[in-house]
C-alpha cells in the first residue's frame, strides 16, 4: 500500500511542500495533509528548504516513566456547527471547537479523487486569477512604460528642434557677417577707385593749369583787371559730385564784389573752370569774383 507521501507525490504536490505538511499535522493521515496543503498554498517560504534543529541532550531524569496520561486528541469538533477537522489550521476558520479522541474518518479512493479534483481545480482557478493579475499588471506597466517613452520621445524632439533653431540662427547670422564685411569690401574698393579718380583728376588738372601757365605768361604778369563797382558776376554752377545728389544746374548773379566764400558758403565747396582749367580752393575764399576772373560771367563745376 502507497504512503501518504507517495500519494501526494502523485498528487502532484512539490517534496517539500509535502514534508511540511505531514510534519504539520504529525502523520494524522493524507486529508489532515490535504488540508494543511491547502490551506498554506500561499504561504511566504512554502517551498524553502526544511530547517533542522539542533540536537539537543537528553536529561536521565527525562527517561523516566512519565505517568500514564490520558487517550490523545484524534480530531477537533466546532461546537457551534459540529464539525469534525483533521488539524488546527482547518478549524481556525471556526469560534468555538474542542478536540475529540475519535479520527477523522480516512479518505476513500473515489473520496480521494474528487478531493484531488477540487484541489486541483481551485489552484487551477488561483493560477488563472494570478495569471490575469500579471497580465493586467503587465498591461498597466506597458502602458506607463510607454508614456515614458513617448515623453522621452517628445523631449528629445523639443531637444533636436531647439537645436536645429540655433544652427538657423547661427547660419543666418553668419551669412549676414559675411554680406556685411563683402559690402565693406566693396564701399572699400568704390572709396579707392573714387580717390584714385580725384587724384588723377587733380594731377590732370595741374598738368593742364601748368602748360596754360607756360602757354600765356603774359596773362600772369598782367593780373586781373579790376572791375568798376557795382559790376555783376553771374555764375552757372553745376554739381559734378553724387554726394551732392542730382539738382542740375545753378545760376546766380552774385556782386563782383563779393567774395568767393559768398559763393560757398560755410562748408566751402570747391569750384572749378572748365575753361582755362582753373581750381578754387581754402585760399581763393578771401578774394573776391571779380579778382578771381568769375565776372562777369563764368562756368563753374563743384565738388564736395
Amino acid at each position: 500500500m502507497a504512503s501518504d507521501k507517495d500519494t501526494l507525490i502523485e498528487f502532484g504536490f512539490p517534496p517539500v511542500r509535502i514534508d511540511k505538511a505531514l510534519k504539520a499535522t504529525q502523520g494524522k493521515g493524507l486529508q489532515a495533509a490535504l488540508d494543511w496543503l491547502d490551506s498554506h498554498q500561499n504561504d511566504a517560504g512554502i517551498d524553502d528548504p526544511i530547517e533542522e534543529a539542533p540536537a539537543q541532550t537528553v536529561d536521565s531524569t527525562d527517561t523516566e516513566e512519565a505517568p500514564a496520561a490520558s487517550a490523545p486528541a484524534q480530531s477537533l469538533v466546532c461546537n457551534e456547527c459540529g464539525k469534525q477537522f483533521s488539524s488546527h489550521d482547518k478549524a481556525s476558520y471556526h469560534a468555538d471547537f474542542s478536540e475529540s479522541t475519535e479520527a477523522v474518518k480516512p479518505l476513500t479512493e473515489e473520496e480521494k479523487a474528487a478531493r484531488l479534483a477540487e484541489i486541483q481545480d481551485k489552484i487551477a482557478a488561483k493560477r488563472k486569477a494570478q495569471a490575469d493579475k500579471d497580465k493586467e499588471e503587465q498591461r498597466r506597466n506597458e502602458m506607463i512604460r510607454r508614456k515614458a517613452g513617448q515623453e522621452e520621445q517628445d523631449i528629445r524632439e523639443k531637444l533636436q528642434t531647439q537645436e536645429q533653431l540655433k544652427a538657423i540662427a547661427k547660419q543666418r547670422q553668419e551669412k549676414e557677417l559675411d554680406k556685411l564685411a563683402r559690402q565693406r569690401v566693396k564701399e572699400q574698393i568704390e572709396s579707392d577707385r573714387k580717390e584714385r579718380e580725384a587724384r588723377r583728376r587733380r594731377d590732370s588738372a595741374q598738368d593742364a593749369a601748368k602748360q596754360q601757365q607756360q602757354q600765356k605768361p603774359s596773362m600772369l604778369q598782367a593780373g586781373v583787371p579790376k572791375v568798376a563797382a557795382g559790376s555783376q558776376a553771374r555764375l552757372q554752377i553745376r554739381p559734378m559730385s553724387k554726394g551732392l545728389g542730382d539738382i542740375g544746374h545753378i545760376t546766380h548773379v552774385f556782386e563782383s564784389s563779393q567774395t568767393l566764400a559768398d559763393v560757398t558758403g560755410v562748408k566751402h565747396f570747391k569750384l572749378a573752370m572748365t575753361f582755362p582749367r582753373k581750381e578754387f580752393g581754402e585760399k581763393h575764399q578771401t578774394k573776391t569774383l571779380a579778382e578771381l576772373g568769375l565776372a562777369p560771367s563764368a562756368a563753374l563745376a563743384m565738388t564736395e
